[in-house]
């Protein structure tokens, strides 16, 4: 693929990045050379003398990235007026990890974490411990492991109580993802089917179909049509969202669909790019009737 996304969930080796929303968050996080922080400015386009301005700002959001991932995130208004910090800590050391273990059993005394550290640690299958932090205090802590045909995450809470089991499972043309709770009971399912040029993705909630994603490629693996339904629990499609891509794999067209497949919007975008092929300005016209400025997102972005 052309573009590279860097997600906010982490996993080391392989992750399906549509796990969690489909909102314009992740197209915010599309690049395609990736840079080292990116801030994403909300604006408010009005027209002053017949021209457009984009000089008023409602909010950022602000990320910095590592080899790993992502570092740090924030929103707000602006940079001194946030609304959270978000920052991650990882540890991909063995001995770093050994050592991390040894101190949360010691200090918090928790026989699941114990047990993972014990296991994962002696059958050298730990790959991640990922610290997730609001404001300085711990709210979430994975542990990652490797296995032959996939990986497993464990997810404490800020108590370091387990809240929610993930495996992922890659066979041939075929990616699982399973979400548990801590019970064992299985809250959430995703499936990925791969083909040449089509990928279909399927998002289970309590074993009701929730979302399925449909994503066509050409032949030089550029992304050209991205469709999107999402279902009532009786199984019938509640609205649809279908995406048409440029050749270089950036969004051109956004057509919205209710319940009977009525168009009722239709966005187009417009980018301006930097040197390195990354989009520094997008806007959005809604063209349903006529041409309006829908929205306008500015990206600074530093290398």
């Amino acid at each position: 693929m052309i573009l590279e996304v860097i997600s906010v969930v982490i996993f080391s080796l392989y992750c399906f990045l549509f796990a969690e929303d489909f909102s314009d968050k992740n197209y915010e996080l599309i690049f395609k050379t990736p840079p080292s922080e990116v801030t994403v400015k909300y604006i408010r386009p009005y027209y002053k003398n017949a021209k457009l301005m984009f000089d008023k700002i409602d909010s950022i959001y602000h990320v910095k990235f590592c080899k790993l991932g992502v570092l740090e995130e924030m929103r707000g208004k602006n940079l001194d007026n946030i609304d959270y910090l978000k920052r991650y800590r990882y540890i991909s050391d063995i001995n770093e990890i050994k050592n991390y273990c040894d101190d949360t059993v010691r200090n918090y005394q928790k026989d699941e974490i114990e047990k993972i550290c014990f296991s994962a640690i002696k059958d050298k299958k730990i790959k991640l411990v990922l610290i997730e932090m609001i404001d300085d205090a711990v709210f979430r802590t994975n542990f990652e492991m490797t296995y032959k045909d996939g990986m497993k995450r464990y997810v404490f809470d800020s108590n370091l109580d387990l809240e929610e089991i993930v495996e992922l499972k890659e066979k041939n043309s075929m990616k699982e993802e399973m979400h548990y709770d801590a019970s064992g009971v299985l809250r959430k399912k995703i499936t990925e089917k791969m083909k040449r040029f089509f990928d279909e993705i399927s998002i289970y909630e309590n074993d009701i179909l929730k979302r399925k994603i449909l994503k066509e490629y050409r032949t030089d693996n550029t992304l050209r049509k991205e469709t999107i339904s999402y279902y009532m629990p009786d199984g019938s499609i509640s609205s649809k969202v279908v995406s048409e891509y440029d050749t270089k794999g950036f969004k051109d067209l956004e057509c919205y669909y209710d319940s009977n497949l009525n168009l009722y919007r239709k966005i187009k975008y417009e980018h301006e790019f930097d040197e390195k092929g990354n989009w520094i300005k997008l806007i959005k016209y809604d063209i349903t009737n006529g041409k309006k400025v829908f929205s306008v997102i500015v990206r600074e972005l530093k290398y």
